[in-house]
């Protein structure tokens, strides 16, 4: 997590690592779709469970636009997900 953010009753920390799962790649529309059932605290390093699904903070829908290159590299463009409890 690059900030802290609450999510239903779950408080994350900046720097907690949320693990993330590909569940499905859309080639034809470019969307990937991802869900996340654990969390590391980085003040505890205490796992934590949780189920998230992605959402694309623009639209509210599941599934997010696959990332350009530019935003994995350290100090590029940030790829902003949104999460959702299910």
């Amino acid at each position: 997590m690059t900030e802290g953010a609450q999510i239903g009753d779950q408080k994350l920390g900046k720097n907690d690592l949320l693990y993330a799962i590909v569940d499905d790649v859309d080639q034809r529309s470019g969307q990937l779709f991802l869900r996340s059932v654990k969390l590391v605290s980085a003040a505890g390093q205490q796992p934590y469970s949780v189920t998230l699904i992605c959402l694309n903070p623009q639209t509210g829908l599941a599934g997010v636009p696959l990332p350009k290159a530019d935003q994995l590299k350290p100090g590029g463009r940030t790829w902003t997900v949104g999460w959702k409890v299910l």
